[in-house]
């Protein structure tokens, strides 16, 4: 599971094909992580159960160290998910003038908006 989180992730940053489509990526990264995460649970009380200690210090670091680094992917799978929400909601309600001016490259000539003559608001006799 661990590695197929690494695939999705890494495949596509060195120029390979998306292993899920992209809009998915994130779910699917999420969900897996936080499986691996339970299943590393389980496997710990399983195996607390049957030993009743660990007397082998591999086999619990190894355990604190796989916990330790699905909690870290769960973190990350979580967080890009946020992010690629509220990049769809502002994309959303972002308006096509808003988004000429976030997308100018610097430098660029981005005309400033045209100002109105103030009102004369004095009264006329």
């Amino acid at each position: 599971m661990d590695l197929l989180v690494v695939l999705i992730t890494a495949i596509p940053l060195y120029g390979g094909s998306h292993i899920v489509r992209r809009e998915l990526a994130d779910l699917v990264r999420l969900l897996i992580s936080f499986q691996a995460v339970v299943l590393t649970i389980a496997a710990w009380s399983v195996l607390t159960e049957f030993t009743l200690e660990f007397s082998r210090l591999e086999l619990h670091f190894g355990l604190y160290l796989t916990l330790v680094a699905n909690l870290v992917a769960t973190l990350y799978s979580f967080l890009k998910f946020q992010e690629n929400r509220r990049h769809s909601v502002q994309n959303l309600f972002c308006h096509t003038s808003e988004k000429a001016v976030s997308e100018a490259v610097p430098g660029d000539h981005v005309p400033a908006p045209q100002i109105d003559q103030p009102e004369d608001f004095r009264i006329r006799h």
